[in-house]
């Protein structure tokens, strides 16, 4: 009788979760009647294959019927005895409690009562930022920064997967780590490479090389002929309206490795716990003020004290005709949802009248658009150009208004990363407008605004609840969050560098791990 009860509560149970989720599946609600009753016919005869199944696994076959309900002691025994193979031996038994305990024990976090390696408790108690210098220093002796093209020994070979090069994503002259932030195990001289496949989710693409010193006459390292664009789609980029303009290199930014240092480890075993994540022990706040230049004013080209600015973002705006080419994409990325958007605001015109308007715009912006592919990217416009170009995009606010929120924060970066020639025709307070996109923090209407830095040797950041199985084993190589001023558009993407201790003491590399997660 027991076993007949749990027959029926396995069914019972199975029946009810496979019930539950064909309730909650969009589809089971517009098939017809005979559709609908097959497939629930089908969730009751898996329910009972299931209940079947489990319990043959646990309990053998179901025993023959008899005649007489007398149970003495021999029929129970033969009952319960297990079954014999042809060879009269015991066919082995499972044990259905201990198979479940092993599963919930496959997934269950490592235990994490034993010792942690001193550097890994150590890179709780600091972090290594990324302090960007703004302007560039354009310094061909500064081994340090963010996108361009590597620097290295003329023999370097560019690292690559089975079916394409890994795209440059930065590198770290290595002496420039504080000595007390090396952990007592980061490499103290060379330069250190990462290269990543930037189509998301392709954890298993990237590479992270160490090239040990002296690098006295290194040079640049040409890319690769068969270099993909940055990013799975140009659309990343916001302003690209064709493959010629789709950008195969990420815009270079120097940076310098800066120390934060936090205090001890609690004793508390809870409040120990909690520095497992960023900050650690570190306080952010007052640890960025103490660095020379981390904090900005933040200003923006289309936003002053929270309300949004028409103004052209400065008189000489466009200044080359790259500011034309990636204004005029901005302005055609969303060109057929925004001319729907804007017919309410001109009721007063007809259907003819409005289509005609439209055209004209899309006209003039294929001929601005044509003018600056044809153009050296970053020749100066002249000056009646920019004007008759600005006072277009005034004239036509219902379609450029948005763009314009971009259009001057990424002009002047491209100018400003395309070397100090270019970088000159930038005046000097324009390049306060997007010092807050590169700096550790801002100042907003008074009060402090700090992002997650991207960051080495340090806590990691715990955006999913995922980090519980490696901090203990692990130490965080490098973080890197989504950031436009880099051209890191990575969505709410983080990605996570990971390398054990004595791995690093070795300088294996070659065993980094990366995972991603997105907020």
């Amino acid at each position: 009788m027991e076993r007949i009860w749990s027959l029926l509560g396995c069914f019972g149970l199975t029946l009810l979760a496979i019930l539950f989720a064909l309730g909650v599946t969009e589809a089971i609600r517009y098939v017809g009647p005979l559709e609908r009753t097959l497939v629930l016919t089908a969730a009751v005869l898996a329910a009972a294959g299931i209940a079947y199944l489990r319990d043959r696994i646990k309990n053998g076959p179901l025993p023959a019927p008899r005649k007489s309900e007398r149970r003495d002691e021999s029929t129970r025994e033969e009952r319960i005895a297990p079954v014999a193979t042809k060879s009269n031996e015991q066919a082995p038994q499972i044990d259905v409690d201990a198979l479940v305990r092993s599963l919930v024990d496959s997934v269950r976090p490592p235990d994490q009562s034993g010792p942690i390696h001193e550097a890994i408790l150590a890179s709780r108690m600091q972090a290594i930022v990324f302090r960007q210098i703004v302007p560039p220093n354009y310094d061909p002796t500064h081994l340090s920064f963010f996108g361009g093209l590597p620097i290295a020994r003329s023999d370097f070979q560019w690292p690559r997967g089975d079916l394409r090069p890994y795209s440059f994503i930065m590198q770290l002259d290595c002496s420039a780590v504080p000595d007390d932030g090396r952990l007592g195990m980061f490499p103290n001289d060379g330069v250190m490479y990462l290269f990543l496949d930037l189509a998301w989710g392709q954890e298993e693409n990237f590479r992270v090389l160490w090239e040990p010193g002296p690098t006295h006459g290194w040079t640049e390292i040409s890319p690769p002929d068969d270099l993909p664009p940055a990013y799975d789609s140009k659309r990343a980029w916001k302003w690209p309206q064709s493959d010629i303009d789709w950008p195969r290199l990420l815009p270079k930014w120097p940076f310098d490795p800066v120390q934060l240092k936090g205090g001890p480890l609690p004793d508390d075993q809870e409040e120990f716990e909690q520095t497992y994540s960023w900050p650690g022990t570190v306080n952010p706040a007052q640890a960025i003020h103490a660095i020379d230049g981390a904090v900005v004013q933040f200003r923006s080209f289309s936003y002053e004290s929270g309300k949004a600015k028409r103004n052209r973002p400065f008189a000489s705006f466009p200044h080359d005709w790259n500011a034309v080419r990636i204004t005029t994409g901005l302005i055609a990325e969303g060109m057929k949802w925004r001319v729907s958007e804007a017919r309410s605001r001109f009721r007063e015109l007809s259907d003819e009248e409005f289509s005609a308007k439209v055209a004209d715009a899309q006209a003039t912006l294929r001929e601005w658009s044509d003018r600056a592919a044809a153009a050296a990217a970053f020749d100066e416009v002249p000056q009646a150009e920019r004007d008759r170009f600005w006072s277009w995009i005034k004239e036509n606010e219902w379609l450029t208004g948005l763009p314009m929120v971009y259009a001057g924060d990424l002009s002047v970066e491209a100018t400003l990363t395309a070397g100090p020639e270019n970088a000159a025709r930038i005046p000097v307070d324009v390049v306060d407008y997007i010092r807050s996109r590169h700096a550790l923090a801002c100042v907003i209407e008074g009060k402090l605004h700090l992002n997650i830095p991207d960051r080495m040797l340090a806590a990691p950041v715990d955006v999913q609840g995922t980090i519980d199985d490696r901090v203990c084993e692990f130490i965080l190589l490098f973080e890197m969050s989504s950031n436009e001023g880099l051209a890191h558009y990575f969505g709410e993407g983080v990605y996570q560098f990971w390398i054990r201790p004595d791995d690093l003491a070795a300088r294996r590399f070659d065993r980094v791990e990366l995972s991603t997660t997105a907020y």
